[in-house]
């Protein structure tokens, strides 16, 4: 049993808890940061020498803000928790804009994994061959090969055949020869441009500009995408003091490209 000890009818106060924050919504649940901390000293001292609200941490990203201050007093020593969360005006907005394009018929998502026989057709095909075309095959080779003309001294190792011969006992019913054959060098898409516009208070990095990266947010999904634009605006300093910054990301559909 614990016993305590004052004057008659006097409170005997052993704990002192004082909160305080900002009037925000954490934008994002799945992003986050909390850090207690002791203090020695009086309640108001370890107030006053709390990180302000809506300041960041060097311990957190730097897009995560205080926005909630809990302080405990027991005895001389003071237990914190400060709460850092995305704030609303940081929360990232995307735009989307597709219009039609076109792609190289080898470079069309729906051939990505076509043979290489099926390349190897197709491309003599879009290279002006047609059915009746003599073209020699490389018996030896573990590619498939394909020339005009070939040395007299290799002749035994090459067969010569037409396109026709080529198609009906290697790629009969491939989709992409079809096409070729008829004259398809390209085919119908869409140029997607995917843009995140959010306010920050760093400077993006510029280091993957121009190369393939997954957009941010919710995209349309099947595509290749570059960054293409990245565009940072400063702008005036929130309540607070910290440094704000407009900052335009631009990703764009890639999907004429082999790899």
């Amino acid at each position: 049993m614990q016993t305590k000890y004052g004057k008659l009818d006097q409170w005997i106060v052993d704990e002192v808890q004082y909160s305080d924050g900002l009037d925000v919504v954490n934008t994002d649940n799945n992003r986050h940061g909390t850090i207690p901390a002791t203090f020695t000293g009086t309640l108001e001292e370890a107030i006053r020498s709390a990180p302000e609200l809506g300041s960041a941490s060097e311990l957190l990203e730097p897009d995560l803000r205080l926005y909630r201050r809990t302080f405990t007093r027991r005895g001389e020593i003071v237990s914190a928790t400060f709460v850092y969360g995305v704030f609303e005006d940081e929360k990232a907005k995307y735009k989307m804009q597709a219009v039609p394009t076109k792609i190289a018929l080898l470079s069309h998502a729906r051939f990505k994994n076509i043979s290489d026989i099926e390349r190897v057709l197709a491309q003599e095909f879009l290279n002006g061959a047609s059915d009746s075309t003599v073209v020699y095959r490389n018996k030896k080779g573990k590619q498939p090969e394909l020339a005009q003309t070939v040395p007299d001294s290799e002749a035994g190792n090459w067969e010569k055949t037409t396109m026709k011969k080529l198609v009906e006992k290697y790629a009969p019913s491939s989709a992409v020869v079809r096409m070729a054959r008829k004259g398809v060098k390209e085919l119908d898409a869409d140029a997607i441009t995917w843009t995140e516009t959010k306010t920050t208070k760093t400077l993006p990095s510029v280091s993957r500009l121009g190369e393939w990266a997954s957009p941010r947010g919710n995209n349309p999904s099947g595509h290749r995408w570059k960054v293409m634009s990245i565009e940072a605006e400063e702008l005036e300093p929130d309540e607070w003091g910290n440094k704000r910054y407009k900052v335009s990301t631009q990703w764009k559909t890639d999907d004429d490209t082999e790899d």
